[in-house]
């Protein structure tokens, strides 16, 4: 179990790693710093690099477009099996809470949550973007994502924490237990 003073100087170490992904392209499905990457592999690679998640899981093959076509929960069940196994836990989204650097925002777009991000420093954020490839973001000026945050549809996961109120921390099967 890590102790408060290690959960935050994993923090600045996320927040680092996910700078050096600053200008990578976007990339559908690719994972690779500086040349190819999504908003789904992105935050996969800084939280291993940081060494908060020990193995990427097997991801299956999604269109860039899935989201718009269908409901099924690809990225969501992506992001819960990380977190089950990896002691992550939900926590109470912004507005309800002010994210942390080093949290992980997922936002619901078209009929999933489909857009994921990493805070900086609330409300900046790094995400990629399918025409400008990986780039700082202001959650609360681009006015897609605050609508988002107005409308209630965005998750926020972090490390170290308790679960959100009237959500239970889905069970660590392994990996850093940060709780």
């Amino acid at each position: 179990m890590m102790s408060p003073s290690q959960i935050e100087a994993m923090r600045p170490r996320v927040v680092e790693i996910a700078k050096q992904w600053l200008n990578t392209p976007y990339h559908p499905e690719a994972r690779i710093k500086g040349a190819g990457a999504d908003c789904a592999m992105m935050p996969l690679m800084v939280y291993k690099e940081a060494g908060i998640i020990k193995v990427i899981p097997e991801v299956p093959h999604y269109p860039v477009d899935w989201a718009v076509h269908n409901n099924t929960p690809v990225y969501t069940d992506l992001v819960e099996r990380v977190v089950r196994d990896n002691g992550l836990c939900e926590v109470a989204p912004p507005p309800e809470r002010e994210p942390l650097p080093g949290d992980f925002l997922l936002f619901h777009f078209a009929h999933a949550y489909s857009h994921g991000a990493i805070v900086t420093a609330w409300p900046l954020c790094i995400h990629a973007h399918i025409r400008c490839g990986i780039v700082y973001v202001d959650a609360l000026q681009n006015p897609a994502l605050a609508q988002k945050i107005a409308d209630g549809v965005v998750k926020c996961f972090s490390f170290g924490h308790a679960p959100a109120a009237g959500s239970a921390a889905l069970p660590s099967a392994g990996g850093l237990d940060v709780r």
